[in-house]
């Protein structure tokens, strides 16, 4: 005898709510687990930067460079990149920038109006100048 066909019993309204934030919760989980891991490409990408700049590497070299330093020392590589990357002292909310030296030039040499003025969209003269000619 064939069993009965018996529709499925209907989901109750209750536990749409908690599959949606389950589902919320999840989706969370992923979005910083992705994150991290897009950080950490950044640290790499960066420290590989600085290896090829500062120590003339290629990038397939300073990335073996990180990538064996990591499995060597049993560190993950983002780790070895970080130490890599030079610290940067914490600023304080004010900028100081270098000090202007003094200069020999008048500060006026540049003038907007040359760019305009009608001599320079003049035609070259036809005529060779004197004391260039052969």
């Amino acid at each position: 005898m064939a069993p009965p066909l018996v529709a499925p019993p209907p989901e109750m309204p209750s536990s749409a709510p908690l599959d949606r934030l389950d589902e919320l919760a999840a989706l969370r989980r992923e979005n910083a687990v992705l994150r991290e891991a897009l950080e950490a490409r950044k640290v790499i990408e960066l420290a590989k930067a600085l290896l090829m700049w500062r120590d003339g590497l290629s990038e397939p070299a300073a990335h073996r460079y990180i990538q064996k330093s990591s499995m060597d020392s049993r560190v993950p590589m983002v780790e070895i990149a970080r130490s890599l990357i030079p610290a940067t002292p914490p600023r304080s909310g004010q900028v100081r920038t270098a000090a202007v030296r003094p200069s020999s030039r008048p500060a006026t040499t540049y003038r907007p109006e040359s760019w305009t003025s009608p001599r320079r969209w003049a035609a070259p003269p036809t005529e060779p100048l004197r004391g260039l000619a052969r």
